[in-house]
């Protein structure tokens, strides 16, 4: 580092200004690189948790639920005691002509307040029946999050499982390929020693590059899962992700039947149907009680400015009925519009009924299928194996050709993504067996 340093000499009558340069050799500290960010581990359980933490969803449902309950609350201060305050100030002008004497009897300025008290005695069930469909307004606010929540806990353990077994694939396509690597090198070995044609060379080659190529995809289609598994835990896209296989889902221990009540018990859609049809219900009622009258008393005490007809306090008590007499038919429309309506959520209810069961039957049924083909590709894997071990001996003893030794690891690798996809079509499976039957399981998650 350079440093200058500045001298100013005083001579009598000469002024000198000197400049002089030094290097100065600061040593600098090495700056540590930060260590790279810890992957966000992850089963399926945490990932159904961590979506619904941070779910703008399910943020949106508690404010519904919020504003419900707010309009519960403003029907029942009906009930209450209302006070209300007035205050009035007027000025007044111009004075008008009058006789001598009688100019006090003109007011310019005048002022008054009044407080009123107000209450309502009997409403004949008409305010009873608004609370009742406030409340159910919010009921049925507060089943929207309880679908929201078993939809996308489902969602999350879907995306995690999926990534988890394009890694387990990924796998199989690494030792496919390093199985093909040694089977070329193999093959160069023995070109060069005159035992075999060149072509066995150029088939395991292209069988190599072909193996590279299918890596590739799979990284990409991995990257891809990634994004919407990120998407789901509404998570920032550059966080790193690793995958666990604890708490994978775990078949119902009871049949189909007890499976299928256990669904309508818990559904949160059956819930949210059976919710509208007392909702239904509460706006007949609101409706049928529209025409009945209403009782209320209310207290006025009035301070004013004082003149020669007016006390300066004042006070009066009124109760009062209002009763509707006539409304043209109105009602009538109400009734019957609400009592469609109260018919519809019935239908809707058995609708969602025969929607839920046919859920937990079409996922129940697919069990036995996908296990019988697990077994299958076990077997299928087993067998290719051997036949791999036999086409090498066979190539080795210059009995065989390369092609049986490709053509045997193809099967190994074609029985191992048949058993890897079929563990995977059966963890979705239960993973939408449960969520057919309600069962949030978040009380597992880490």
């Amino acid at each position: 580092m350079a440093r200058s340093v500045v001298a100013l000499c005083r001579v009598p009558g000469i002024v000198t200004l000197s400049c002089t340069w030094a290097w100065v050799c600061v040593p600098l500290s090495a700056q540590e690189p930060s260590p790279p960010p810890q992957p966000l581990v992850l089963d399926p359980n945490g990932a159904a948790a961590l979506a619904l933490k941070n779910s703008a969803q399910l943020r949106i449902d508690a404010q519904s639920v919020a504003q419900a309950e707010a309009q519960l609350r403003e029907i029942l201060a009906l009930d209450n005691v209302q006070l209300n305050l007035a205050t009035n100030l007027v000025r007044r002008g111009p004075q008008p002509s009058l006789p001598p004497g009688f100019e006090s009897f003109y007011i310019k300025t005048i002022h008054s307040e009044s407080l009123t008290a107000s209450k309502i005695l009997w409403t004949w069930g008409k305010l009873e029946s608004q609370r009742d469909l406030a409340q159910a307004g919010v009921e049925t606010a507060q089943a929207a999050p309880a679908v929201t929540r078993l939809a996308l806990a489902k969602l999350a353990r879907e995306a995690l499982i999926e990534l988890v077994y394009d890694e387990r694939l990924l796998d199989v396509d690494h030792e496919t390929l390093a199985s093909l690597t040694e089977h070329q090198r193999v093959t160069e070995k023995r070109y060069r020693e005159g035992l075999i044609a060149f072509f066995e060379v150029a088939q395991a080659e292209a069988q190599v590059a072909r193996a590279q190529s299918l890596i590739a995809d799979r990284r990409s289609l991995i990257e891809r899962d990634r994004v919407a598994l990120r998407r789901v835990l509404a998570v920032d896209q550059t966080t790193p992700l690793a995958v666990s296989v604890n708490n994978m889902p775990e078949p119902p221990t009871t049949g189909l039947k007890e499976n299928i009540e256990y669904a309508l018990e818990n559904r949160p859609e059956m819930k949210q149907a059976q919710t509208a049809v007392r909702l239904q219900e509460a706006s007949i009622r609101v409706a049928q009680t529209s025409l009945r009258p209403t009782v209320s008393v209310s207290a006025q005490v009035q301070d004013q400015t004082a003149s020669f007809s007016m006390k300066p306090i004042t006070y009066q008590i009124v109760v009062a009925l209002q009763k509707p007499i006539l409304d043209g038919g109105a009602t009538k429309a109400k009734i019957k519009g609400a009592q469609a309506g109260l018919e519809a959520a019935r239908q809707r209810v058995e609708l969602v009924a025969q929607a839920v069961g046919a859920e937990v039957a079409d996922k129940y049924v697919q069990i036995d299928r996908l296990k019988e083909r697990i077994a299958a590709a076990e077997m299928a894997e087993r067998s290719a194996r051997e036949q791999l071990r036999i086409a090498r001996l066979r190539f080795d003893e210059d009995v065989g050709l390369g092609a049986e030794v490709i053509d045997a690891q193809a099967a190994v690798a074609t029985a191992q993504t048949d058993r890897a996809e079929g563990e995977l079509e059966l963890n979705l499976v239960l993973v939408g067996l449960r969520a057919a039957m309600g069962m949030l399981d978040l009380q597992e998650a880490p």
